[in-house]
């Protein structure tokens, strides 16, 4: 079904639930982060181009249309995401934040799991 998304991969349906649950995480931080400084602030708009970019840029990887240097710079956005995001739920105590935690925590386990995905995607092939 998703073989079209990622055609040179053998369960492009399980690495379809792997995007999909990145841009989620990520579209879920980018809102914390946004309710906890205000949706105009740079901490928001930064998160908010880094999920983006970070989006596109994973997609490319694991399509095979971009090479190493790309999937560097996808984890270094997302790490910076991560930090900002971080740093804004951190500073914000709120209920909110017990929901934040689990979902930064997420975020960072899935960051963990992208590294062997991204050594098949550039040098295994």
């Amino acid at each position: 079904m998703f073989d079209w998304l990622f055609p040179n991969w053998s369960n492009p349906a399980a690495l379809t639930a792997l995007v999909v649950s990145k841009v989620l995480l990520n579209a879920a931080l980018t809102a914390f982060v946004a309710e906890s400084t205000r949706a105009t602030s740079r901490s928001a708009l930064l998160t908010a181009g880094l999920t983006v970019a970070s989006t596109i840029l994973f997609v490319s990887v694991l399509r095979g249309g971009a090479g190493i240097t790309a999937s560097y710079v996808e984890f270094l956005a997302q790490a910076v995401l991560l930090a900002v995001a971080g740093r804004a739920v951190y500073s914000t105590p709120s209920l909110r934040r017990r929901v934040a935690v689990p979902v930064f925590l997420g975020a960072i386990s899935l960051a963990l799991v992208v590294i062997p995905v991204y050594g098949e995607a550039t040098v295994a092939p």
